[in-house]
């Protein structure tokens, strides 16, 4: 496999946005039902109705392509921006909105975790960016636990740690059945909750 950075140059990004969201649909579909090690650009290609040379002269790569894939389904604008409006008066209210979020919008990348899952050998960097979740929503989270620590009575925890511990949590639950996720969701944010909070 080519070693190239996770994201792609300004020069390998595609110019016509029609045509760029035919075929990242299509490379979404095609790396779902094949994994990416058996998705090929001309699989992609011929999904998206359009001639190889077209998506590789668009996009540069394979790899190329499966960033756009993920890009397009970017979850980081929602998800900051349910914490921005997330009341600031109940610690459990906030975190159970923004678990309610994240799995919501994970679960549209499903893609990622059955392509993932089909490929038990998938290189580190595939598997990274298929379960990664975006740092700023981790800052995000962070900082606000900084700024509502005392109000919240929370432990004197690093909040960077325990912010992605949180998303680490939830995360878990996607590749449960919806019905189980809505049934353990409150006690994952509850024993969350328990373990960052000060005893009374």
């Amino acid at each position: 496999m080519e070693q190239r950075s996770l994201f792609y140059d300004s020069a390998s990004q595609p110019e016509d946005p029609s045509l760029q969201a035919r075929v990242v649909d299509a490379a979404a579909q095609v790396f779902a039902e094949k994994g990416f090690a058996r998705a090929s650009t001309r699989l992609i290609a011929a999904q998206a109705g359009v001639h190889e040379m077209t998506l590789l002269r668009q996009f540069g790569s394979k790899l190329n392509l499966l960033v756009a894939v993920f890009d397009h389904t970017n979850i980081i604008p929602t998800l900051l921006d349910g914490l921005a409006q997330a009341p600031k008066s109940d610690y459990a209210a906030v975190l159970l909105t923004l678990a309610h979020d994240t799995v919501d919008l994970l679960s549209r990348r499903r893609f990622a975790l059955e392509m993932v899952l089909k490929e038990v050998d998938s290189p580190p960097d595939i598997r990274s960016l298929a379960t990664r979740t975006p740092q700023p929503v981790i800052d995000a989270l962070a900082d606000y636990l900084r700024t509502h620590a005392a109000a919240y009575h929370l432990r004197p925890l690093d909040a960077d740690v325990i912010a992605r511990a949180f998303f680490d949590l939830i995360g878990g639950l996607v590749t449960l059945p919806s019905a189980d996720v809505a049934a353990q969701l409150p006690i994952y944010v509850h024993l969350f909750i328990d373990g960052t909070r000060s005893p009374a």
